[in-house]
């Protein structure tokens, strides 16, 4: 087995934090005994099978998880392991479409309220303009002489 990715490859390729990645090894020696080695310069060297866990650990992090959960999943995945990577792919890829999914879904109701706080804020505005512009002329005359002024002074106060 060739130990040659380090953990800023894993970095790079999982998105996970490198301290993130220590603390990992560091607190899952079982999960991660046969996966990764100290070089001669006491660089962690990781095999390719390491990115099936740290694929795992990711979709955990997502679900907020903590690290002792994340183990004791791992474990119980550990123990009924597929070795073939060709067949857990795809079952990895379909918990990131309905992890992602759930977030597009979070995303589209967020930009409908802000969509709608929009909508009021310039239905309000349109209101003062109008209201503004009803006024007599008198008031409006002996008010300041911008239109856009008084409106500022009116929402802002005496600090316009």
């Amino acid at each position: 087995m060739k130990y040659k990715h380090s953990i800023k490859d894993i970095h790079k390729k999982t998105g996970l934090e490198i301290p993130f990645i220590r603390k990992c090894v560091k607190t899952m020696p079982e999960i991660f005994k046969n996966e990764c080695i100290r070089s001669d310069k006491n660089k962690i060297l990781f095999s390719d099978n390491v990115y099936i866990i740290f694929d795992h650990i990711r979709q955990f992090k997502e679900d907020l998880l903590t690290v002792k959960d994340m183990q004791s999943r791992l474990c119980s995945i550990n123990n009924t392991k597929i070795e073939t990577k060709d067949i857990q792919e795809p079952e990895l890829n379909i918990k990131k479409k309905s992890s992602s999914q759930s977030n597009l879904e979070l995303l589209l109701a967020e930009k409908d309220r802000r969509i709608e706080d929009l909508k009021a804020e310039n239905e309000y505005l349109k209101r003062r303009l109008l209201t503004y512009d009803n006024k007599p002329a008198d008031k409006q005359s002996q008010g300041s002489t911008n239109p856009i002024q008084s409106i500022l002074k009116g929402i802002f106060g005496r600090y316009y």
